[in-house]
């Protein structure tokens, strides 16, 4: 494989908890994946020793997988100009893994995937020109209606699917884990993000700022414009909405479902890990999982 042909990007900053979920990222990913020896930028947005000592650490235990290069800013620089730092290091590359360090991949007896799936991924990517990559797995209906996921695999965006992908007519962007084609994203100008800052040129888009999440949503629309697919069903989760870390064998002890058959312990057509009973009670047995948004509306209309 071409040295450019894809590499690995990850924005993290100097909060709580930060180190444990890069080190969670970093281990579940490599943990359930194959792929040939890349770099793995990881942008750490505000000083932070601890997460310099995760890397140090990592990068020596996948030495044989990956070549590990953390870079720092001495302040917390706000998402889309830490997005913008990171991938001054990935723009020359052909395609990138764009996978921020909270989340977590998700072993084959759950998500259904064998080790080779991003192998797999950038193959149909180059054979399809796919240009992005949706690689989220959304647990339950509250985490449809949340972040939005029933609107986009409905019927009439769906393209077609086979039994890893879902390609759509249009996709927004995001800055969930994405695969991505560089220079289709430079070309459309949805990079670089937009950044913020106040008239002393501090950055604003920061947690504690209303500003926080804005670049993300200034170039959500801009995606639309990308061929777009979705790993079917989803590989990772995030750690804020995930209580298991890499317990795996507890999830499988925990997973809900209604017995549909897939190629893993998921048990749900939508590929939910906890569907709610209550939610499922509306399920029509006879649709697949492109019906997600009317069911969403049969269960509403019961809560009034």
């Amino acid at each position: 494989m071409n040295k450019l042909h894809f590499c690995i990007a990850t924005l993290t900053h100097d909060g709580v908890k930060r180190d444990t979920q890069l080190e969670l990222t970093i281990n579940t990913f490599l943990e359930n994946t194959n792929i040939p020896f890349v770099k793995w930028f990881i942008f750490i947005n505000g000083e932070s020793e601890a997460i310099f000592n995760v890397c140090d650490t990592l990068r020596t235990k996948w030495k044989d997988k990956v070549d590990i290069i953390p870079i720092q800013s001495n302040i917390n620089l706000g998402v889309g100009a830490g997005i913008n730092r990171l991938n001054n290091y990935c723009r020359d590359y052909k395609y990138t893994l764009f996978l921020e360090g909270d989340w977590i991949t998700l072993p084959e007896n759950i998500a259904g995937f064998d080790k080779d799936w991003v192998n797999r991924s950038l193959e149909m990517m180059e054979k399809n020109d796919i240009e992005q990559l949706q690689l989220r797995k959304y647990q339950n209906d509250t985490d449809d209606r949340q972040f939005g996921f029933g609107y986009w695999i409905a019927d009439r965006n769906v393209e077609s699917v086979t039994d890893e992908f879902v390609f759509l007519k249009e996709r927004d962007y995001t800055n969930n884990p994405h695969i991505r084609k560089n220079s289709v994203y430079y070309d459309l100008r949805i990079l670089p993000l937009k950044e913020f800052y106040d008239e002393d040129g501090n950055p604003t888009e920061l947690k504690t700022s209303t500003q926080w999440g804005q670049a993300e949503i200034a170039a959500e629309a801009l995606g639309k414009q990308l061929k777009s697919a979705w790993l079917k069903n989803g590989i990772m989760v995030h750690c804020d909405h995930w209580q298991y870390d890499d317990n795996f064998d507890k999830v499988i002890q925990e997973i809900k479902g209604c017995g549909y058959e897939t190629k893993s312990a998921i048990t749900c057509k939508y590929g939910f890990t906890f569907p709610r009973e209550e939610f499922c009670k509306f399920c029509d047995s006879t649709k697949d999982f492109k019906e997600l948004e009317e069911h969403n509306w049969r269960f509403e209309a019961s809560l009034r």
